[in-house]
């Protein structure tokens, strides 16, 4: 059970870092792109990775959040357990 626990965990991390990545280089790309052509096309590209990216990690820190506010209520408040 402890394998499977881990793999799925790390499997999870895993999907995260490269979406992440995946959007973070978007954003990057479409931002050079803007500030080298200036034109419409280039700045909607930009303004839809933007808050793509920023609702992405946004859903993570949510959750961990939650995670955390959840083992607190279960432990009483009580930390290092």
């Amino acid at each position: 059970m402890r394998g499977h626990v881990i793999s799925y965990l790390s499997h999870r991390r895993k999907k995260f870092q490269t979406e992440f990545e995946t959007l973070h280089h978007s954003l990057l790309t479409a931002q050079k792109e803007h500030m080298n052509s200036r034109d419409d096309n280039s700045y909607q590209t930009f303004t839809t990775a933007k808050p793509l990216l920023n609702t992405f990690v946004h859903t993570h820190a949510h959750w961990q959040t939650q995670l955390t506010k959840n083992k607190f209520y279960r432990w009483e408040n009580k930390t290092g357990l």
